[in-house]
């Protein structure tokens, strides 16, 4: 049985509500941080670097936020105003470009005549049927979606539940005022790169990414806001610590969706430090924590860092 058009819609909004958490959640919920902050002054989640005539400013975002939460520090609406070129992980306008939809129902359904049950394990099924049960739904209507599909739809389903929007995120905030105070901006990888990141997984990978979603759905709205808590003190090495413990058994993960991607952007983003006029740069928060952290590879590019 095909979908029906209320649960394709469902499920294209689904992912591109996941786009933006891409390098926050891998597979799912990498913050289990502490309420409260490091003693001493109160930081952000704002980040300085220089090398050259310029200052780069690196934000480390939460991609999904309830609209109460959208008020941001004084120091990060400065390191806006004080720069010239905006960077993005990606073009968020492209999520609605109707020839990325079609891509991403293209490669996101199995083939007619395949299930997803004979896609994952009879255990992972199992789980499903009983989630979907307890959301008051049918497992059929996840039968054409291919694993990361389903495992990426369920997770937008549960966040937008709790009151969780992609269009009170960080990147889109600013996104929307970049664009509208007619800034520079510029993009570290293309939406087609981010959908890589899923459509490359193996079948074990996939297997395992939504088993684990389905194992935390119950516990997703604590797990995000325990995160919020964390971003808002500016407690990075809690989020590294955490992002570490969430990583553990899934080293080809850790390295595909922050290492490489990492080392990747800070390339792009050593670039800026020759160029007129300072940079905001806006990536998930992950990918500013631990020993495998953009800030790290820029410190050992002679970068001075200082955390605002």
């Amino acid at each position: 049985m095909r979908m029906n058009g209320m649960v394709k819609r469902r499920t294209l909004r689904a992912f591109a509500v996941f786009t933006f958490l891409v390098a926050l959640w891998v597979p799912i919920n990498v913050a289990y941080a502490q309420q409260g902050s490091k003693g001493g002054a109160k930081k952000s989640f704002l980040w300085s670097v220089a090398k050259g005539k310029s200052t780069i400013y690196l934000l480390g975002s939460i991609h999904l936020l309830p609209k109460e939460l959208m008020a941001l520090d004084k120091a990060i609406e400065a390191g806006y105003s004080d720069s010239k070129i905006i960077v993005f992980e990606t073009n968020i306008d492209g999520l609605s470009d109707p020839a990325f939809v079609a891509k991403v129902t293209s490669l996101g359904l199995l083939p007619a005549g395949q299930t997803l049950e004979q896609h994952v394990s009879k255990q992972t099924y199992a789980l499903l049927q009983q989630k979907v049960s307890e959301l008051g739904l049918q497992v059929e209507i996840f039968n054409q979606f291919k694993p990361w599909l389903c495992a990426l739809t369920l997770t937008s389903m549960e966040l937008q539940r709790l009151g969780f929007n992609p269009n009170y995120g960080i990147d889109k905030n600013f996104f929307d005022r970049a664009k509208q105070d007619g800034k520079d901006m510029r993009f570290l990888e293309t939406i087609d790169d981010q959908l890589g990141l899923f459509t490359e997984m193996s079948k074990q990978e996939e297997d395992s990414f939504l088993a684990k979603v389905l194992e935390e759905l119950d516990t997703m709205g604590v797990k995000v806001i325990d995160m919020i808590n964390a971003w808002k003190s500016g407690d990075s090495d809690k989020l590294a610590a955490m992002v570490k413990i969430e990583f553990e058994g899934y080293p080809e993960v850790y390295t595909k969706m922050l290492v490489e991607r990492n080392q990747k952007w800070v390339e792009q983003i050593e670039d800026l430090s020759g160029q007129d006029g300072n940079s905001l740069v806006v990536v998930g928060a992950a990918h500013l924590v631990g020993d495998d952290s953009m800030l790290e590879f820029l410190k050992r590019k002679g970068f001075e860092v200082e955390q605002r």
